[in-house]
């Protein structure tokens, strides 16, 4: 990167990390097969189509902040529940 401004690269590597995690979420949901895989899978692809084409600012993020980081939570959840299920504790064995 070109700046020297931590600030500056800190934005651009959360939101890298946020929209990967957004981009892993919506895989999940569709791979689960969730009712809900399709409006929040189109909020954040078709919100900013509009300042894809305009002039923008990082305010404009503000508004998909949420959605894109729940998508993130999901995706992160995947390891988890892969290890609980892969690997089940005594606990939850017997009640099942």
């Amino acid at each position: 990167m070109a700046t020297d401004s931590w600030l500056v690269r800190t934005l651009l590597l959360s939101a890298t990390l946020s929209g990967i995690g957004a981009l892993a979420g919506m895989v999940v949901l569709f791979w689960r097969g969730n009712p809900f895989a399709v409006p929040l899978a189109a909020y954040p692809l078709l919100f900013p189509l509009v300042y894809y084409i305009t002039p923008t600012s990082l305010r404009y993020r503000h508004p998909i902040e949420p959605v894109v980081l729940l998508l993130t939570a999901i995706a992160a959840s995947l390891p988890g529940e892969f290890v609980l299920r892969r690997f089940p504790t005594r606990d939850r064995a017997s009640a099942n």
